[in-house]
This record gives structure tokens, C-alpha cells and sequence, in this order.
């Protein structure tokens, strides 16, 4: 299914955008919706002809039911149609930018087969970084241990020694080092290793996995996820384990795009859209900055008023341009919405949001001084092809509207602004 297509309760009816789910999959994701507080729901409650629906929002990527079943979501708002090939080859390019995730392998195979659902491709190429990463060696390192043994080794424990029972084994309370793989890196490995290799239904994934587990069989799993990614190692001989630190961080949860916390312990990779598009522009445009230009993310140093001495109501664009002398000299805002370059009357506004240009004007006032040049960012479309004409706020401010093509990264802004962009 596509972004804000329908799930109708177990009705076996067709009609545009629509599909029938059984009735216990749409009562577990109604109810893990409305149960949801801490972040916006992937799906919410509609209506449909008359029937009872869920509607996806704006999250993309796969969620498993009790029962099994699988449900993934794709992008609509690409220019590329609705091949599901392309769309999981943009989510994935998108995934792979923002999260640092390493996709040399599959990025240079074809698109051919990007015929498995969303996940499947994930998993497949962190299962591709774990075998790299056996063929260059697994290391090991001294792990202090503590045991009761017959012999002496290593150091005695003496304070433990003397508080031994008389008549008990004689045994002595000792403490050495061994040299084990038993390391918090390989243990965030193996246990990434374990949650894949129940997640996919995939031949060739299952395969791998359990090959991969054999090889790490003899390393305990993570017992403490975040005590073990800090205490990874940054240590040149652990170079060829850099990349799977981010692959592990996804698969434990640790960055999780969202984590359907005590609902169920099966698959659920999901993405917010919004903050997917933002990231991935920021990371983009931050690669292409001439010298003496710098791109910040998230700013959040104005407000929109002061009250009694204190600064009310934060002003957090997205993005912000500035000199290398902390001078304002853009503010820019990404919006992963569809517009229509067509609709050009004073009705119908490009299916602009008015709400978005009051928002516009206050950062250009605030960060800019009210002079300057603005931008709204919108994904490229087949009905958003080119720059609409300014917006003009005043003799001085200019609000623009342009096209990020998701394809070719390429953004086209126009002549005579005041800063400068490397095309690729």
C-alpha cells in the first residue's frame, strides 16, 4: 500500500486506494493507534463508502500483526510513479544517507532486484556488512573473568579467599584476563544478528543468518544495549566494524524511527516521511556548501515574542544558512507534501498551506531581519516540475518554492542569491 491509502475492516470490497484487511489485524492496529500517545499514529481512523477504515499517515516501511501478517508502506509523492522497484530504491538511498548506513553492496546492484518488501533489502545488507566483517576477522580482546578453581591463576581474590567456609572444596577465589571475542561490539552484532534472523522470511536471508550465527554462537548476545554502545571501541584496528554500528543501532531500536513499545515483539520498521525528507535534504545540501557557508540544522535561537523577560514560543526552522561569521543569510523549510504547479489561481494557491507562509514570515523577520531570500522545499513531482515565481513578503524579503528531485538529488535554486550550492 502507498501513504494514506486505506485499511478497511475485513471487507471484501475494491475501490481506489482501499484494502481489506481480517477483522483481528484492523481491531490490533486500531487499538496500538489509539494506545499510541508519545508519537503521532501511523494510522488513523476514516470512513471509507460508509466502511471503517485506517488510513496510513505519512510513515513508510513494514509492521507485522500477531497473526503474521506483514503490511508495507511506500512513498506516493515521488515523481517516479508507482513502481514499488524505485520507490524501495529512493527509501533506501534516503535510509542510507541520513542514518550512515553502509549500502556499497547493494548500490551497485541492480534495480531489478528491489523486488522484496522494504525490510527485506535492510536486512539483506547488513547480513552482507556482518560477513565482510567475518572475512576481515572478528576481534577479540582480554575479558577480566572471576572463577573458583583448583589451581592458581592470575590473581587471588584474597578478601573473598579468606571468607571461605572451612570444610568447603578447596578451591581458590581467583581473577584473570582471557582473550575472548566476547566484546561489547560483538555482542550488539550477535544480537542484531538474532532479531533479523526471526524477522525474515526470505530463503537467502534465513540462510545467511544462520550461517552467522554459528560464527558468533560462542559470544554471548547484549545484555545492556546502551552500556555496550558506549563502550565501543573507536580503536584503528576495529576500522572494518565502523559501519555496522549504525545497522545495529537501527535494528536494536536505538534510533528507532518508531518502536511499538510492550504491543508486540514482532517487526515493525517504520519511518516518518517528514523528518526522513528533512534529514535527507540537510544531509545533501550540507555535502554541496561553497567555502564560507555553513548549514545548520534545527536552529532554534529566536522566539517569536518576549513576555516579563522570557522568550516565548521557539521559531525551529528546519534549516538555515549562514556565513562563517554566524551571519543569517537564508532560512529554509522542507515540506513532504504534494503540490500542484497547475493550480495556479488565487483559489486554489498550488495547494499551498497559508499556515506555512505565516510561519515563513515570522522566521524571515526574526532570523533575517526581514531581509533576505526564503525557501520551501517540496518533493519533485510529476505535477511540481519547476521554481514557482516569489512570494514577495516585502521590498526585501522573498519567499521561494522549489523542487527537490529525490532521483538525481538536485536542487535548482534561482539566480542571484546570496549564497552558492555545487551541483553533482
Amino acid at each position: 500500500m502507498r501513504e494514506h491509502d486505506v485499511l478497511l475492516r475485513g471487507e471484501s470490497v475494491s475501490c481506489g486506494g482501499a484494502t481489506s484487511i481480517t477483522v483481528e489485524d484492523w481491531d490490533w492496529l486500531n487499538e496500538i493507534c489509539l494506545k499510541n500517545t508519545e508519537s503521532p499514529a501511523f494510522f488513523q481512523p476514516v470512513y471509507r463508502a460508509g466502511l471503517r477504515g485506517l488510513q496510513a499517515t505519512n510513515y513508510v516501511g513494514t509492521v507485522e500483526t500477531p497473526s503474521g501478517t506483514r503490511i508495507e508502506i511506500l512513498p506516493k509523492s515521488f515523481s517516479i510513479g508507482d513502481d514499488p522497484q524505485h520507490l524501495r530504491h529512493i527509501v533506501l538511498k534516503m535510509l542510507s544517507r541520513v542514518l550512515d548506513l553502509n549500502t556499497h553492496s547493494w548500490e551497485h546492484g541492480a534495480l531489478a532486484v528491489m523486488n522484496q518488501p522494504l525490510h527485506e533489502h535492510l536486512i539483506g545488507i547488513f547480513l552482507s556488512g556482518v560477513e565482510h566483517l567475518v572475512k576481515k576477522g572478528i576481534r577479540s580482546n582480554y575479558v577480566l573473568r572471576g572463577d573458583e578453581q583448583p589451581f592458581l591463576r592470575g590473581r587471588l581474590r584474597v578478601e573473598k579467599q579468606l571468607h571461605r567456609r572451612p570444610g568447603t572444596k578447596p578451591e581458590f577465589s581467583i581473577e584473570y584476563h582471557e582473550f575472548l571475542a566476547d566484546r561489547p561490539e560483538n555482542r550488539l552484532i550477535h544480537s542484531a544478528i538474532l532479531a533479523v534472523s526471526k524477522w525474515t522470511r526470505n530463503p537467502n536471508n534465513q540462510r545467511r543468518a544462520r550461517s552467522l550465527r554459528f560464527v558468533f554462537s560462542e559470544i554471548s548476545v547484549s545484555a545492556n544495549y546502551k552500556g555496550d554502545f558506549q563502550q565501543w571501541s573507536h580503536d584503528r584496528s576495529l576500522i572494518h566494524y565502523r559501519g555496522l554500528r549504525p545497522w545495529c543501532e537501527l535494528i536494536l531500536r536505538i534510533q528507532s524511527p518508531l518502536y511499538m513499545a510492550g504491543a508486540f515483539s514482532g517487526l515493525s520498521f517504520l519511518f516518518p516521511m517528514e523528518q526522513l525528507f528533512e534529514r535527507y535534504v540537510a544531509t545533501i545540501l550540507s555535502r554541496r556548501m561553497h567555502q564560507g557557508f555553513r548549514l545548520v540544522a534545527q536552529p532554534s535561537r529566536h522566539s517569536l515574542v518576549k513576555h516579563q523577560g522570557a522568550d516565548w514560543f521557539r521559531l525551529k526552522p528546519d534549516l538555515l544558512i549562514e556565513r562563517r561569521d554566524g551571519t543569517c543569510i537564508s532560512v529554509l523549510d522542507t515540506k513532504w507534501k504534494r503540490i500542484d504547479q497547475s493550480l495556479h489561481s488565487s483559489h486554489d494557491k498550488y495547494n499551498l498551506s497559508q499556515a506555512d507562509f505565516y510561519q515563513m514570515a515570522a522566521y524571515g523577520e526574526r532570523y533575517l531581519n526581514g531581509k533576505g531570500d526564503m525557501f520551501l522545499i517540496y518533493p519533485k513531482t510529476n505535477a511540481f516540475q519547476q521554481n514557482l515565481p516569489p512570494f514577495i513578503f516585502s521590498a526585501t524579503l522573498k519567499l521561494w518554492v522549489v523542487p527537490f528531485d529525490l532521483e538525481s538529488d538536485e536542487i535548482h535554486l534561482p539566480d542571484n542569491v546570496s549564497f552558492d550550492i555545487a551541483v553533482e
